[in-house]
């Protein structure tokens, strides 16, 4: 429970938008349960996060968040 609220909510590592923040979430949650099950450590939510942390930026490019004042549609003159 603590790494739910002081590992994973770190601003400067989390991705920028909610959607890009709720498949970091669910990235830990799987990857904790797979190293818990499945590996020889105890303590897996650390290496998720860590694991996540690294593939943050790759969120980011893929859920790229909305300019500010952006209307859609046509771009600007």
């Amino acid at each position: 429970m603590l790494a739910a609220f002081f590992l994973i909510t770190d601003p400067v590592t989390t991705p920028l938008t909610a959607t890009g923040q709720n498949i970091f979430a669910v990235g830990v949650g799987i990857i904790t349960v797979l190293i818990r099950f499945y590996g020889i450590y105890p303590e897996g939510v650390a290496y998720a996060v860590l694991i996540m942390n690294g593939l943050t930026p790759l969120i980011n490019q893929v859920f790229r968040p909305k300019p500010l004042g952006y209307a859609g549609g046509n771009s600007p003159p």
